[in-house]
């Protein structure tokens, strides 16, 4: 009986040795999200249209995170959008809560090499901003179809734009603070 006790617990150590090993094993594809910020204030003087566009340019180094988690740009299986919101804060971009976004229409977040046009990332429009412009920050809805970041993303620089309409001139300056959350993910 002992012997047969031992050589169960023999079996079953062995195949878990087994599994555990395959599910390492560099061919069975383990995946990592590692996820990143990318955040921009951006300066919105006042003016007398109803239309504004802000762009910063963000610097990233793509090899260099999948290096710090032993992943390669040819392991990348996608790079998944997580995030997006957007405050009005002050210069150093701190909320201001006695702020909010009355004076918005609609908004839009967009993304673009540094040479080439802007893709959108995602917006809110004016029906679904009267629902949430008394609030500061706000959260874009969650996007539902797939959008490849890798050809901005994978570049040392690229540029992200706010743009949008609004309903009256601005008359006094504010700072838009835009943060945008990916999620890397890549096979090890």
């Amino acid at each position: 009986m002992k012997k047969n006790i031992f050589r169960t617990l023999f079996v079953s150590t062995l195949l878990a040795s087994a599994t555990f090993f395959a599910a390492c094993d560099e061919e069975a594809g383990i995946v990592i999200g590692v996820p990143q910020t990318f955040t921009s204030v951006y300066a919105v003087e006042p003016f007398t249209g109803t239309s504004f566009s802000k762009v910063d340019t963000v610097s990233f180094n793509l090899d260099s995170v999948l290096a710090e988690n032993n992943a390669e740009r040819d392991n990348i299986e996608s790079i998944e959008l997580t995030g997006i919101s957007l405050a009005i804060t002050d210069s150093t971009g701190a909320v201001i809560t006695t702020q909010n976004f009355t004076n918005f229409k609609s908004i839009g977040a967009n993304i673009a090499e540094l040479t080439g046009s802007f893709s959108s990332i995602n917006s809110i429009d004016s029906a679904a901003m009267v629902l949430i412009n008394n609030t500061n920050p706000i959260a874009f809805p969650n996007r539902t179809e797939t959008l490849n970041l890798l050809p901005f993303i994978s570049q040392p620089s690229f540029r992200i734009q706010m743009s949008g309409a609004i309903n009256n001139p601005v008359t006094t300056k504010f700072y838009l603070k835009s943060t945008i959350t990916v999620k890397v993910n890549a096979s090890i």
